[in-house]
């Protein structure tokens, strides 16, 4: 960081407000590891935790796509010029209207956890890919989700059928084992 800001506007940034310093080096260094790690996986960072345009655009280039939760999110990616075909939509309840945008803009992948939603896709994007959210243990996690959001184990396979019988192709899984998880199990 010295060779961007001194150490007299650190220390003033650091006494007067929060803020977030980024190395590109090292973001670009754990993604590496983690495509080493896994070849075969897309990684689709959650913008969410952060949509800085230097971690856009830094994990961008690294190959990276992106999962949006919002029209905003989305709005950002666009701005950015990230293409649609490196954006899925990760929410498992959407408004129609902003599904409605994703499409327009070309996006094709989208999250569900519910027929009702699965049904809201195909009217508004027949042929789509879909992943389906399923909930897990995230007892360790210091903010739990799986209360609020997925699809208990034994509905997933149930709707990704569905899904193929309305014409949608059905895409993969996702969970979310919550935020600063401290159990290596939840991913088991």
């Amino acid at each position: 960081m010295s060779d961007i800001f001194d150490q007299e506007t650190l220390e003033k940034f650091a006494k007067e407000t929060p803020c977030f310093v980024f190395s590109k080096a090292k973001l670009n260094e754990t993604y590496a590891k983690f495509k080493t790690c896994f070849p075969n996986a897309s990684v689709h960072y959650a913008m969410k935790a952060d949509a800085e345009e230097g971690v856009l655009t830094t994990l961008y280039e690294a190959g990276a796509g992106f999962e949006a939760a919002s029209l905003y999110e989305l709005q950002l990616l666009v701005k950015h010029g990230i293409p649609p075909d490196r954006i899925i939509y990760g929410t498992s309840v959407k408004p129609r209207s902003h599904i409605r945008k994703f499409v327009e803009y070309g996006v094709d992948r989208f999250a569900f956890d519910s027929h009702s939603e699965l049904d809201k896709i195909a009217a508004l994007s027949p042929h789509a890919r879909v992943y389906v959210r399923m909930n897990v243990n995230d007892a360790g996690s210091v903010y739990r989700f799986s209360e609020k959001f997925g699809t208990a184990r034994e509905n997933v396979v149930p709707l990704l059928v569905r899904a193929k019988e309305i014409g949608l192709i059905p895409y993969g899984i996702s969970f979310h084992v919550g935020s600063q998880a401290s159990n290596p199990l939840a991913w088991a």
